[in-house]
């Protein structure tokens, strides 16, 4: 539109005076209806009351207002009512100066996440694709487990007349989320929506505990005790690495065999000192006290998982369910004792003591279905409609690894040394949690919920929990389905 001059003379000066141009200062003219019209220069005035809700402004729906998103659209376009981007996401990334985005009816493959930069832009759906009037027919949005994200916005949000319908739970333990808004100073206030969740997955099953090599036969040199070589004693077995954590506490090692010959000396003990394991005594029968001991299992089973303590943590990345702790290992046993030399030759040594059995592992917990997931942020839901889907069974607990059997003993031309005791058995993992089905999970203050919404929300079956590795005794927790839960 060309800017209105105002020419005045005074003599032979010619004074131009600018009238302000639309747009010019800080009121424009396109928002307040008051741009002058002049025939074929322009477009009309905007005749839009921003304070009413967009199905019952239709002048609202201009290019001066927001911009315009349609499955025919194409993310080249430049995003106007006429030209159409396709995808939610570009609108979001292209809107500029202006604060809302219009989406006509379709579906949309698409996740749609709302973070600075992209803050205090509204999405407006309901809307005819073709002459962009209002219906009420919903957009269908999502594609992946968390299908609206809104996090750390700082101005006023609104959602209207959307579906935003998350994909079920992928792999196990993992859940689906309709919408998670988290950590926004502003209001968000959605308005005639559908949230729908998928359903969560299961949870993993724990697995059985390894602390060492099963296939081991006693006579397997790595564990059995040293032969005797002439006249000098098998030496000490060192076990510390036999066990895949390393026996640091209390290591099992089979003791040395006597020197033999002509002054024959007695062997040494097994370790740990668990009563056995004795020290074969030189000028002692090779039959009784001259052979070494053999070493006592271990009396120390691994301790067992207890139950879970919690059904989950919610965050602003989302519901990740609790977690289920791993059985301890047990603990090796005692080395056979060196045997005594005698004048024929030197005691065999003692064998190593059998590892610990491997603690069985914690099993997952199962996937939640949330429709509204809402963290520390004040959330307004009216007219909406919010769907759970059916959440994940817990996983079953690991079983503990029996205890390994002990080194055989070593040989020589003396007595002979004693055998490795047995480890003690690893303890069990916990069975998963269930899942949660929950219409409107919150963390912080609870959002306000209109009675039509509470009376449009469903929610599926809970996940029930999983077995422990030893049933009954360290089982997990059952979950929950409910409309509205404060997060643990």
């Amino acid at each position: 539109m060309r800017n209105p001059s105002l020419f005045i003379a005074f003599g032979s000066i010619v004074v131009v005076a600018l009238l302000p141009r639309c747009g010019d200062g800080t009121t424009d003219c396109t928002q307040t209806s008051t741009c002058p019209s002049e025939a074929g220069d322009g477009p009309p005035p905007l005749s839009c009351d921003t304070s009413k809700d967009p199905k019952d402004a239709p002048g609202c729906l201009d290019d001066r207002v927001g911009v315009f998103v349609s499955p025919t659209g194409n993310d080249t376009n430049p995003g106007t009512k006429a030209l159409p981007f396709q995808t939610i996401g570009k609108a979001l990334s292209s809107v500029g100066a202006l604060t809302r985005v219009y989406v006509c009816e379709g579906t949309y493959s698409e996740d749609v996440a709302m973070t600075p930069p992209v803050d205090g832009i509204s999405l407006y759906g309901g809307f005819k694709c073709s002459d962009w009037t209002y219906t009420g027919n919903k957009p269908t949005v999502g594609k992946g487990q968390i299908a609206l994200k809104i996090t750390g916005t700082t101005k006023p949000i609104s959602i209207e007349d959307i579906m935003f319908k998350a994909a079920d739970g992928g792999g196990a333990n993992t859940s689906s989320i309709a919408a998670l808004v988290a950590g926004a100073t502003a209001p968000v206030t959605f308005t005639r929506v559908n949230l729908t969740a998928g359903v969560g997955t299961p949870g993993s099953d724990g697995a059985a505990g390894s602390n060492y090599n099963a296939g081991l036969a006693a006579s397997d040199p790595s564990i059995a005790g040293h032969n005797a070589s002439g006249n000098a004693g098998g030496g000490l077995q060192t076990c510390a690495n036999l066990c895949t954590d390393s026996q640091t506490t209390n290591p099992s090692n089979g003791g040395q065999g006597g020197a033999g010959g002509g002054a024959p000396s007695s062997g040494s003990g097994g370790a740990p000192a668990l009563g056995g394991g004795t020290a074969g005594t030189a000028g002692q029968a090779c039959n009784g006290a001259g052979s070494g001991g053999d070493g006592n299992p271990s009396p120390t089973t691994g301790a067992d998982a207890t139950t879970p303590a919690a059904l989950g943590t919610l965050s602003d990345t989302g519901w990740a369910p609790g977690t289920s702790a791993s059985g301890k290992n047990g603990a090796p046993g005692q080395g056979g004792g060196g045997g005594a030399g005698t004048a024929q030759g030197g005691g065999g040594g003692g064998a190593c003591g059998g590892c610990g059995g491997g603690g069985g592992t914690g099993a997952g917990g199962g996937g939640a279905s949330i429709a509204l997931a809402v963290v520390s942020t004040p959330v307004t839901v009216n007219a909406s409609e919010l769907h759970a889907g059916d959440a994940g069974n817990g996983g079953k607990g690991g079983a503990g690894q029996d205890g390994q059997l002990g080194g055989a003993h070593g040989n020589g031309g003396g007595c002979s040394g004693g055998a490795g005791g047995k480890g003690s058995a690893g303890g069990t993992g916990a069975g998963g949690v269930g899942g949660i089905s929950v219409g409107v999970l919150y963390k912080g203050s609870a959002p306000t919920i209109d009675p039509t919404t509470t009376t449009g929300t469903t929610v599926g079956k809970a996940g029930t929990k999983g077995v422990g590795g030893k049933a009954g005794t360290n089982d997990g927790i059952d979950g929950i389905a409910q409309p509205s839960m404060q997060a643990p």
